[in-house]
């Protein structure tokens, strides 16, 4: 009854309250509280680890795609959820670090010289260029 109000299945419901101190216990300020924490950012980077960070390193030297990367991930440490990271979480990881490069040279290395000009990085073909 109280799923269908809210127009959500009644197994979300169902696991909400019971993730939350069970039909007893349950709570509403503290389910929110709790779901407040549980969202916070920002959140700790995964690939601070360095055994993760270097496994990562290594495939993407490799040329692993963040894809690959991280379903390999999971079949080489299935029982180490500290080993698992998304590839989502690489591809952030590779913007920041591409961006933190040309922060302070940003406007002189990273400027078009004329219509549909390239970095020089950019047109040398593939496999010539990797920066990480």
């Amino acid at each position: 009854m109280i799923a269908g109000r809210l127009g959500k299945a009644v197994s979300t419901v169902s696991r909400e309250v019971a993730a939350n101190g069970g039909p007893e216990g349950y709570r509403a300020w503290r389910a929110h509280q709790r779901a407040r924490e549980q969202a916070r950012r920002p959140k700790g980077c995964k690939l601070a680890r360095p055994e993760l960070a270097a496994q990562v390193t290594s495939w993407l030297h490799e040329w692993w795609s963040p894809v690959q990367i991280s379903r390999r991930l999971r079949i080489e440490f299935p029982d180490d959820p500290m080993m698992h990271v998304s590839h989502e979480t690489i591809y952030q990881a590779l913007y920041v670090q591409a961006a933190a490069s040309c922060a302070g040279s940003w406007p002189a290395a990273c400027a078009r010289a004329g219509p549909g000009a390239a970095p020089a990085a950019a047109t040398a073909g593939p496999g010539t260029s990797r920066t990480w």
